[in-house]
């Protein structure tokens, strides 16, 4: 029996994980928690990597034609190597974030007494029944329209009553992506993201649902989508699912003058969104008081805009 076994991506990929994962055995302090953790998503992506190429091998071996089959080893090979670069480029990433965030642990302490689904933040305002309608251009240029609505409905994550938000994402009045977000506001007036049903759409069916992750599944934690008083130079996270969901934010300013098609906004309060999962991609989003998210552009072309607002069922 012929095996289809590239020797040399075999030996490299075993000792990539071999010294990876070393300095993860054993103790962590807490000085190193952050960049452990970084450094564990750094070998679970490797090994997904090393698991696709394999399966996609599995096929590759069922091909009669001698061409096909070389062709599906080669494309198989490369997709392997790109895949490992990501892990290696998300992993820089998380570790910079590290410095960033001066953090050693991720565990933030929810006392669900503390939190409420009734989000009056002013940057991040959620009154049920009211419909926010945005469009934008996607990065190759096609038009796409978001339509967010605030449902008067809550759910319980982790015993903290979180506010239901229905976004869904269309294009040619096709739905790409249909999410359930869950939010909550603390004490303080912070608004936490608690986690989302997020579902992907490609010809009418689901396509994904990778992008979910709930407070307490699977050690994922809540994040911090607004703070009470978003003050220059703050950073932190948004939602924390290590490997899933790692969105972070940094507050630019406050006080941004924002003209966007539902109309003229002040003190609006700047923001840096990015992610480990796409380092080399920034979204600098805009919201305005009273109102919320208004604006975002991100340095790929894709833009969104705020076209219109409905209260209650009405303009």
């Amino acid at each position: 029996m012929k095996v289809f076994y590239k020797k040399g991506w075999g030996i490299a990929l075993s000792l990539l994980l071999i010294f990876t994962l070393l300095p993860i055995s054993g103790e962590v302090n807490a000085e190193t928690v952050c960049k452990a953790t970084a450094r564990a998503i750094l070998g679970a992506c490797q090994l997904k990597a090393s698991t696709e190429y394999w399966t996609t091998q599995a096929a590759c071996i069922n091909y009669r034609d001698e061409d096909e089959k070389a062709e599906c080893e080669e494309g198989a090979s490369e997709s392997l190597s790109s895949a490992l670069e990501d892990c290696s480029d998300q992993y820089d990433a998380r570790i910079r974030a590290c410095d960033f965030l001066n953090e050693d642990a991720y565990d933030p302490e929810i006392e669900p007494e503390m939190f409420s689904a009734d989000i009056t933040n002013p940057y991040f305002p959620l009154e049920p029944g009211t419909v926010y309608v945005y469009r934008g251009v996607d990065e190759e240029g096609e038009p796409f329209e978001d339509r967010v609505e605030v449902l008067d409905e809550t759910t319980d994550i982790g015993g903290v009553e979180c506010r239901v938000v229905r976004d869904v994402v269309s294009q040619d009045d096709e739905v790409l992506e249909e999410t359930y977000d869950f939010y909550a506001q603390d004490s303080a007036g912070n608004v936490w993201y608690f986690g989302e049903d997020s579902r992907e759409y490609e010809g009418g069916w689901i396509s994904s649902i990778a992008g979910a992750w709930y407070t307490g599944i699977k050690g994922a934690r809540p994040g911090i989508i607004m703070k009470a008083d978003p003050r220059p130079g703050a950073i932190y996270r948004q939602e924390y699912h290590p490997g899933n969901a790692e969105d972070m934010a940094y507050v630019v300013s406050k006080g941004e003058s924002v003209e966007v098609p539902q109309g003229s906004y002040s003190d609006c309060v700047k923001t840096i969104d990015w992610s480990p999962f796409e380092p080399d991609i920034i979204e600098y989003k805009y919201y305005a008081p009273g109102i919320g998210f208004i604006k975002s552009v991100a340095n790929t072309g894709e833009t969104v805009e705020l076209v219109s607002i409905e209260r209650g069922g009405g303009e």
